[in-house]
């Protein structure tokens, strides 16, 4: 027994991983350290990101619901009261094992999905973000 392991992003394969013994993984990913914005490796990794939310589409649904569907969440984009978590680089979200209460580190911001969208940045204040 072996192990493949793939991440996509957009439906884009960005990492393969080959191991020659089997991996098992809970289903319950609350077991787990869990960090948004930089790697348990490297606390310097992480990039300015905003967080806003994921949406998972069935190949099955006919054309039309798909459509609908596609529609809805672009239209859910220019809502002015959309609220997305928006870090820097060195600021991130920490969660223990055994929690999904995740702590926020260096003050991300809530900030608007609809200025996003327009190109519109919180401004940085000595490596802070503020709205």
């Amino acid at each position: 027994m072996s192990t493949k392991l793939a991440i996509a992003l957009d439906g884009q394969t960005v990492a393969k991983l080959s191991a020659p013994y089997p991996l098992f993984v809970p289903s319950n990913p609350v077991q787990y350290e869990s960090y948004q914005n930089r790697s348990h490796e490297d606390s310097q990794a992480g990039l300015d990101l905003a967080l806003i939310e994921m949406a998972m589409f069935g190949k099955k649904l006919p054309v039309k619901e798909r459509a609908q569907m596609f529609l809805y969440f672009e239209n859910q984009l220019m809502k002015e009261d959309l609220r997305c978590v928006y870090f820097r680089k060195g600021q991130y979200g920490y969660a223990s094992p055994g929690t999904n209460d995740m702590q926020m580190t260096n003050s991300p911001v809530m900030w608007s999905v609809s200025k996003l969208v327009k190109g519109e940045f919180p401004k940085s204040k000595e490596g802070s973000v503020s709205d």
